[in-house]
């Protein structure tokens, strides 16, 4: 198994995930049952082999078939854009003052990556955005990134959350 392919608590994560998303829109327990019922044929028909990412693209899109619901996290998703909007001018001092912008920049964009209502029920934002600017990067490629030129950098990052990637291109691209 490579570090990319789905586990066995990936399986039971994506039930979960079903039932989650299925409950944030109301599903009548019918609906509820239906949903996890063809989400384990789906989950049996793939290959376990696949990454933990494709295996939960087709739970979803099998969840928002069988509800007719486009996306169950819409409100959630909403609530919590409306959070870091108000929260904005803070982030944008945080990141201006910091004694490193760019990296600080880049942890709110890794921060706001974080935040996903599909892999957990609850989120603290200002929790998780407090935990990240504490911690050392993981992987870290900060100075390689930092050293690239400008024009280069936006083929070396991924999907951002709308205020982290607010923050990110206004002030460094």
């Amino acid at each position: 198994m490579t570090a990319f392919e789905a586990n066995l608590n990936c399986i039971h994560c994506l039930q979960e995930q079903a039932f989650h998303a299925t409950h944030l829109i109301e599903g009548s327990k019918e609906l509820q049952e239906q949903v996890l019922r063809q989400v384990m044929r789906r989950l049996l028909g793939l290959s376990w082999a696949l990454t933990p990412i494709e295996l939960a693209q087709q739970v979803h899109l099998t969840v928002r078939t069988i509800t007719q619901h486009d996306d169950p996290y819409r409100t959630v998703k909403k609530a919590s854009n409306d959070f870091v909007l108000q929260f904005y001018p803070t982030l944008t001092s945080m990141t201006v003052q910091s004694l490193d912008p760019l990296l600080t920049a880049i942890k709110l964009m890794i921060a706001g990556n974080i935040i996903d209502y599909g892999a957990f029920r609850t989120v603290n934002i200002q929790q998780t955005i407090q935990d990240v600017l504490e911690k050392q990067l993981a992987i870290d490629d900060y100075r390689t990134f930092k050293s690239s030129p400008r024009s280069n950098r936006l083929t070396r990052y991924s999907s951002l959350q709308i205020m982290q990637e607010k923050l990110f291109l206004i002030n460094y691209f």
